[in-house]
């Protein structure tokens, strides 16, 4: 009779084994395939009913990450010699998209310089959510949208400043250093903590807001939160399981990436569908919303609007 420390083993062995076969391949393919095509289907739908550009550019941003994921997941699993690579892709295009659903949240409530009057007009402060409700409430002043959109904007930059890192450190042989790795995971912790948690508090001084109920921004937040808890924390929680190998927990998460894809392109389907925006008339030229879209010329001119001294002294503030 076998023992339960040789069952564990095998179980484990077996475990380990299955993410190297043509099986886990093809299932990896097919809901990566599946869950892509949902997204660009949904993409094409909004770019075919271009009717609000200041919306419509933002939720076709967040819509691409489905296919971002599903396709550098897959080749993160076939390919796992070269997975460093695919990972960082999309590791960087997720910090992107919590980026884009601020400036989505901002073209709903009529623009940004509309939401600092909102907040101006009716000063006061909001609590902290838990379980930080103990600490001071917030002055909803007029730095507080701004304070959003750099704790926000930080995790855009972050990111890819410590890609281009962990690339040097990797070519260097560096990158699996003890202290290097500690340094990711609390500058990254911190980083993805502060743009989700001023997220939040974004919401709870402008959930009020008339423009912003019809929005339904609890259900678009969670939609993105959901791909951020999935994509980073699943990781975490992945790689602190026993008995396995660093390198096969990393593929066994790229697995389970590709699967979930399915079911996260299903649920932006619902929180960004393009009904409200479909209009009676002509259908888009694609070719001219997927360019406005794809432009990233006002990301990179809020990102430097935003840290400029003078932001905080905008005209809508004067007087």
């Amino acid at each position: 009779m076998a023992s339960p420390s040789s069952i564990t083993t095998n179980v484990t062995a077996t475990t380990e084994y299955f993410v190297d076969t043509p099986a886990a391949f093809v299932i990896g393919a097919l809901c990566a395939v599946t869950g892509a095509c949902m997204s660009l289907f949904t993409c094409s739908k909004h770019l075919r009913n271009y009717s609000q550009p200041d919306k419509q550019r933002n939720i076709v941003r967040i819509l691409f990450i489905v296919p971002i994921y599903s396709i550098f997941s897959w080749f993160s699993l076939v390919f796992s010699d070269s997975a460093f690579f695919f990972i960082t892709i999309r590791d960087v295009y997720e910090a992107y998209v919590i980026y884009c659903f601020l400036m989505l949240i901002l073209a709903y409530g009529g623009g940004e310089n509309n939401l600092c009057s909102e907040i101006a007009r009716n000063p006061g402060a909001i609590s902290h959510p838990p379980p930080l409700c103990k600490l001071a409430p917030i002055a909803l002043g007029s730095r507080f949208l701004h304070s959003a959109k750099r704790y926000t904007l930080q995790f855009v930059i972050t990111k890819p400043i410590f890609a281009i890192f962990s690339l040097i450190m990797l070519g260097l042989n560096q990158f699996d250093q003890a202290w290097y790795q500690t340094l990711l995971l609390i500058v990254y912790n911190i980083s993805y903590t502060l743009a989700l948690y001023w997220l939040v508090l974004f919401y709870l001084a402008t959930k009020h807001l008339p423009q912003l109920k019809t929005a339904n921004p609890v259900f678009k937040f969670c939609a993105v939160k959901i791909v951020v808890f999935a994509t980073y924390y699943q990781q975490l929680l992945v790689q602190t399981l026993p008995g396995i190998p660093l390198e096969k927990l990393n593929r066994w998460n790229d697995f389970i990436l590709c699967i979930e894809m399915v079911v996260f392109a299903g649920v932006h389907m619902y929180a960004f569908h393009w009904s409200e925006f479909s209009t009676s008339g002509d259908s888009s030229d694609m070719f001219h919303s997927m360019r406005d879209a794809a432009d990233m010329k006002d990301v990179a001119n809020d990102i430097r609007h935003s840290f400029r001294p003078k932001y905080d002294d905008c005209k809508w503030w004067r007087g």
